[in-house]
């Protein structure tokens, strides 16, 4: 609608039979943008909390780049065979845009137009209205024909209503998105970190008080589960499955503070080719007249077979001490930990420089532990 933001989706799929990313980044470019609609942004985006193996988008202009978080910062990454990086993109629509109802037989005719294979046709076909295109980009794409989708703006219909409307005429919609992210790769016995966020679009302001329910699936058998997120309440807090949310007033284009819902997969879930998919349902309202909105996201997550572990250390002088004079003592913290995959008899092997004796384990740091180490010395 013209004046407030709008939601769009795009999905970039790699459909053929190696990895794409490993030369070059998995990008899409949007283009053809009509003069009064900006490109705001695109998400998920990696923030400062952002866990290893966690993926986003990283936009420059109107060209976003599928990213992930390593150990040893943020790198380009790599989309599998059969997989595919999901982008919800923002646009600002001017109070002056002109945006159109669809004709009642489009939907009709584009149908019609697949069926035969005419996918140039179904293109051209919703090319004749506002629309942007997505050019999704890869070195070495062996079809590049396939990497153009049209996206068009459209209005709301101004008679009846419609399933995400509410209230009555063309000057009072209200629609809700359901944003999903689910942090760092799962796999069995993995650490499971999900964030649902509700998002206000269309002209009216919804209320802040909704709620979402059949928020986790389980087949992922989430243990130790955490519950937190500003004015979020769950019916159970050990296995979520209705989650209420009480606070201010969201006006269109806003989002809600998330929901977070942290704990470990079980080492019994399946690992499938196929992502596990569950539906997560909510229910809000509109301000002016109570209308309640109701409405529903897909959510899918891939459990991927356990990986290999990946052990890394660091080493910090006590109490920032980096240098000793003879003399003297200095403890170091070897900080160990497995990026991936759970690491079993880890052992350390220590070096020193002549004149330097290691005299054992230190005291730990209050509320750290070092039980289970065990030294032993190899001269």
């Amino acid at each position: 609608m013209a004046g407030f933001i709008n939601l769009g989706v795009i999905t970039v799929t790699n459909i053929g039979n190696e990895i794409a990313g490993l030369n070059s980044p998995v990008t899409f470019t949007i283009a053809n943008l009509p003069a009064t609609i900006t490109f705001l942004d695109a998400s998920p985006v990696l923030n400062d909390d952002a866990s290893v193996g966690d993926r986003g988008w990283s936009c420059s202009g109107n060209t976003c780049t599928l990213v992930e978080r390593s150990e040893s910062g943020v790198k380009n990454a790599a989309l599998a065979a059969g997989g595919g990086a999901r982008a919800d993109v923002r646009f600002q629509i001017s109070q002056d845009a002109v945006i159109v109802e669809p004709p009642a037989d489009l939907l009709e005719k584009s149908t019609e137009m697949s069926k035969k294979g005419d996918i140039a046709g179904v293109k051209e076909l919703f090319a004749d209205f506002p629309h942007f295109v997505a050019n999704a980009n890869v070195a070495g794409d062996i079809d590049p024909a396939n990497d153009e989708a049209v996206l068009n703006f459209f209005g709301p219909k101004t008679e009846g209503g419609s399933v995400g409307e509410a209230g009555e005429g063309d000057a009072i919609v209200a629609g809700v998105y359901v944003d999903s992210k689910i942090r760092g790769p799962v796999y069995p016995g993995s650490p499971f970190k999900m964030e649902l966020r509700l998002l206000a679009t269309g002209s009216a302001t919804q209320s802040g008080d909704f709620s979402f329910s059949d928020v986790m699936p389980k087949a992922l058998g989430v243990t130790n589960v955490k519950v937190s997120g500003e004015g979020w309440s769950c019916d159970n807090n050990t296995s979520p499955n209705k989650c209420t949310h009480s606070g201010p007033d969201l006006t269109p284009g806003v989002f809600s503070s998330p929901l977070i819902i942290e704990g470990r997969v079980a080492k019994t879930a399946a690992v499938t080719e196929q992502p596990l998919s569950w539906v997560i349902n909510s229910v809000s309202k509109a301000t002016i007249d109570n209308s309640p909105i109701e409405s529903n996201a897909q959510v899918s997550v891939r459990i991927v077979p356990m990986p290999e572990p990946d052990v890394a250390i660091r080493l910090v002088p006590r109490d920032g001490k980096s240098s000793i004079s003879a003399p003297g003592s200095v403890t170091v913290d070897a900080l160990v930990r497995s990026v991936y995959g759970a690491g079993v008899n880890v052992t350390i092997s220590v070096s020193m420089r002549k004149g330097l004796t290691f005299q054992g384990l230190g005291d730990p740091v209050e509320g750290d532990k070092v039980a289970g180490w065990t030294c032993s010395s190899a001269s």
